[in-house]
């Protein structure tokens, strides 16, 4: 009679279920990377969003009711930016380093009161309240878009026309971090100096 002994049978099982935990494990690295391909993907977008929407803003130069419209449709593209890498961070890799940089500077525009190292309060009146951008207003926008294209343009791959997939986790961190980590504040004290 051929049997196979009970240890033999245990060493095919043990071979089967470390051939099976390979593949899940393997399974799961290529769908980790596929989400956060589609992270890079949707960040890249909304962030060229948000560039075209300031350069078009800049160049229609808008009043009154107009102005009040677009203003708020910026608001909303930093919002969504900010929905998109705030998600990236909860959903898709928590090394993905969220700060709300997008969000406080749609209130920057929108208007905000704020307090800093327990001074203040420092308002900052909407860009739409006066029925027209400043010469500041216009600086501060220009210095925005000038920072969002720099982190786009940081992101380009000529082989793929937009962003570039191979980006690592750490490069989209420091990426995002040279501008991002700046405080709303001190960047609107920046259009005032």
């Amino acid at each position: 009679m051929n049997t196979i002994s009970w240890k033999n049978k245990l060493l095919i099982l043990l071979v089967i279920a470390i051939v099976i935990a390979g593949y899940l494990l393997y399974k799961e690295h290529k769908e980790n990377q596929v989400q956060y391909e589609r992270f890079l993907n949707h960040f890249y977008h909304h962030l060229e969003s948000v560039v075209f929407h300031i350069e078009k803003l800049m160049e229609a130069n808008p009043s009154g009711d107009e102005l009040k419209e677009r203003m708020y449709r910026l608001k909303e593209r930093l919002d969504r930016i900010d929905q998109v890498y705030k998600a990236g961070h909860l959903f898709v890799d928590q090394d993905i380093r969220y700060t709300s940089y997008f969000s406080e500077m749609a209130f920057v525009t929108t208007g905000i009161r704020m307090t800093v190292n327990n001074e203040g309060p420092f308002i900052i009146t909407a860009f739409a309240e006066d029925t027209r951008l400043s010469e500041k207003e216009m600086y501060y926008l220009t210095l925005l878009k000038s920072d969002l294209a720099s982190m786009k343009q940081s992101m380009y791959s000529e082989e793929t026309k937009q962003e570039n997939p191979n980006i690592s986790i750490q490069q989209f961190n420091e990426l995002v971090t040279d501008v991002a980590y700046q405080d709303p504040y001190d960047f609107y004290v920046e259009i005032e100096e």
